[in-house]
C-alpha cells in the first residue's frame, strides 16, 4: 500500500521503486559503517514507518530528510528516559512475582571450545 502510494505520486513503476530501495540499502550500510542485517531489526522498521508516515501527513511535496531525523544527542536522552520508564515498569512486575525461575544455558559450538 505505501509503495503504491509512493508509486502514483511519483510516477514510478514498482520496479524502479524497488531498485531505489536496493540501491540505497548498501549505501546506508557502507556510508554509515553498519551491519547488513541491520534493516530486518524492529528499530529500522519501527523508523522506516515512523518517516513514511510522516511524509505521507506532510503538506510539502519535497521533504528534506535531515529535518525529520532527529540530532543524536535528542536520541541519547530518549534511550536515558526509556530506560528509566522501563526500569520502573520492570520493577513493579518484579514486585507482583510471587516466584520465578531463572535458567542459564551453558551450550557451547564446537568450533568456540
Amino acid at each position: 500500500e505505501t509503495t503504491n502510494n509512493f508509486m502514483s505520486k511519483k510516477g514510478l513503476t514498482e520496479e524502479e521503486l524497488e531498485k531505489l530501495i536496493r540501491d540505497g540499502d548498501p549505501g546506508f550500510c557502507a556510508l554509515g559503517a553498519r551491519a547488513f542485517d541491520v534493516v530486518e531489526g524492529d528499530g529500522f522498521k519501527n523508523l522506516a514507518k515512523i518517516l513514511f508516515g510522516v511524509g505521507r501527513c506532510s503538506n510539502t511535496s519535497s521533504i528534506e530528510i535531515t529535518d525529520l531525523l532527529p540530532h543524536p544527542t535528542t536520541i541519547c536522552r530518549n534511550i536515558t528516559r526509556l530506560y528509566e520508564e522501563y526500569k520502573i515498569e520492570l520493577i513493579d512486575i518484579c514486585e507482583q512475582l510471587t516466584s520465578f525461575c531463572l535458567i542459564v544455558d551453558q551450550c557451547t559450538e564446537a568450533h568456540t571450545d
